[in-house]
This record gives C-alpha cells, sequence and structure tokens, in this order.
C-alpha cells in the first residue's frame, strides 16, 4: 500500500510540475510574440512617416555585465521612448547610443549619475553599476533610446541560444521531444498502480463536504427507483398472517 501511495505521488508532483512548465513557456511566448509584432509594426511605420511614428517601446538584450547585480547578462530589457529632457532624472537607467571613443555607436544601457545642462543642450553622464569609473563621454539627449521600465530575466538566453548554429533547430524540435516523452514517463509512474483504486479515490477527493447534499440526494432518488423500501405491516396485515397454534 505504501508504494502505491508514493506513486501516486509521484503522479501527481509530474502533472502539476508539467502543467506550470507548459503555462509558463505558453505565456512567455504569447508576451513576446506580442512585442515583437507590435515592434515590427512600429519600425515599419517609422520607417514609412518619420520621427511622429518612433517606437514608444524598445527591447534589447544585455550582453555584459557593466549593469550587475540589478540587471544581468542575458536579461532583456523594455525601453520608453523619452520624448522630453525633462522625462529624465538621476539614477534613471537609460539605453542610448555611445558616443565615447571606445565605444562609437554601439547600444549601451547605463545609468545618469549627473546631468549637464549648456549651450550644446542636455546631455547625461552615465556609467554602470559594476563600472568603476564614469563613461568617457556624455550622452547627448538625441542619442538616447529610451528609459528602461521593465526587464524581463535572463530572456535573451533564448535569442542567444537561438543565434547559434542548431540552437533555432533545437527550439522547434523541443515540443515533439516533450510529447514523445510524455507517455513513457506516464507509464513509469502508473506501473503497478491499482487504476480502479486510483480513480476511486481520485474521486473521494474532489467530492468536497459542500457538494455532499446532491451527491446524497441523487443516490436517494437512484434507490427509490431501484429498490422496494420495507415498511412494517399493520395491526391487521399481522392478525392475517399469524397461523393459528399448533397442537
Amino acid at each position: 500500500m505504501d508504494a502505491v501511495e508514493t506513486k501516486i505521488s509521484a503522479q501527481d508532483i509530474w502533472k502539476y510540475l508539467s502543467t506550470v512548465v507548459s503555462w509558463t513557456v505558453f505565456t512567455l511566448l504569447i508576451m513576446v510574440a506580442i512585442l515583437l509584432i507590435y515592434y515590427a509594426i512600429s519600425i515599419v511605420l517609422y520607417n514609412n512617416f518619420g520621427d511622429k511614428f518612433a517606437p514608444k517601446f524598445s527591447l534589447y538584450t544585455i550582453m555584459s555585465g557593466s549593469m550587475v547585480p540589478n540587471i544581468q547578462v542575458h536579461d532583456v530589457v523594455i525601453n520608453t521612448r523619452v520624448d522630453s529632457p525633462d522625462e529624465l532624472g538621476i539614477n534613471d537607467v537609460i539605453t542610448f547610443t555611445s558616443v565615447s571613443p571606445e565605444t562609437t555607436g554601439t547600444t549601451i544601457t547605463h545609468r545618469i549619475v549627473s546631468i549637464i545642462n549648456d549651450e550644446n543642450g542636455v546631455s547625461y553622464v552615465t556609467k554602470g553599476d559594476a563600472n568603476p569609473i564614469q563613461d568617457t563621454s556624455p550622452v547627448p539627449f538625441h542619442n538616447v533610446i529610451g528609459k528602461v521600465s521593465l526587464k524581463i530575466p535572463l530572456l535573451g538566453g533564448i535569442q542567444v541560444f537561438v543565434a547559434q548554429r542548431f540552437g533555432w533547430l533545437l527550439l522547434l524540435l523541443f515540443p515533439a521531444i516533450c510529447i514523445l516523452l510524455k507517455e513513457p514517463i506516464k507509464k513509469i509512474l502508473y506501473k503497478g498502480v491499482n487504476v480502479d483504486n486510483y480513480i476511486t479515490d481520485k474521486i473521494d477527493e474532489e467530492i468536497y463536504e459542500d457538494d455532499m447534499p446532491e451527491v446524497k440526494s441523487i443516490l436517494k432518488e437512484d434507490i427509490d427507483a431501484n429498490v422496494t423500501i420495507y415498511k412494517p405491516a399493520s395491526k391487521k396485515e399481522e392478525d392475517d398472517f399469524n397461523l393459528p397454534d399448533l397442537k
């Protein structure tokens, strides 16, 4: 009996974990798909109609540890477009196109540590949280891509994996592998389990106390329809039934 209970517990755990993983992956894929569709449409509008239709949001995968521990390598940051210098302040994290000599043209995500407002306009002194020194050159406002409003931990790891030689192929094969392995795993977990007892136990677990009146009513109707109920005989019936005394 103990062995059966252990196997049933393993089955329940497997069912719970598979459900959680399936829905988590499905939700993430839906979120990514929506963001990518939105971003693709925004880029088309921007290319056709100019700055008026610049994307409100942008996504970037972090590829270095300059913002650790607040932003990890392979985290995805979602940036919100900034339309005015007044929308940015010290300690905000921004994504920008670098003008520093050693990283010119590179897209970087760092934190604002000070703001410069002079005859050349507004610019921002930035620094990576894990870097010992500030970035070489201040960032002009027109080089700011957006302000980081959200990060999705490690989501960029999927992008890096898919970019590898066989990564995209393995990603396509993963659902098929899960389907192929599901049945063998179920057979292993259910091996040696009395299916009738297992189903009965499951039914008992799902009949809650609040449902008992309804269950009892259904059972009573079934009994009334199929079973003749014994009723005590009347006094006359008893007299008619009694036999004379034997002598």
